[in-house]
């Protein structure tokens, strides 16, 4: 753990995933749980996060072609 708050990127990813965590507790009242959705709901989860993460990098490289970047 000691190496984990010498590197700074590993140490934002671990804070962002306790921020998810408590995040995930505030909304649903539990954490992750793998019963809470079958497999084909897990697999539609993952897709909506996909493509949430495909609008947001067409933004951002919409921003920087923009900027001349």
């Amino acid at each position: 753990m000691d190496e984990m708050k010498k590197n700074p990127v590993l140490s934002a990813i671990l804070e962002r995933f306790i921020g998810q965590q408590a995040k995930g507790l505030e909304k649903y009242g539990e954490l992750v749980n793998l019963d809470s959705y079958s497999l084909i709901e897990w697999i539609e989860h993952a897709q909506q996060e996909i493509t949430d993460q495909l609008i947001y990098l067409e933004c951002i490289k919409q921003k920087l072609i923009g900027s001349g970047q």
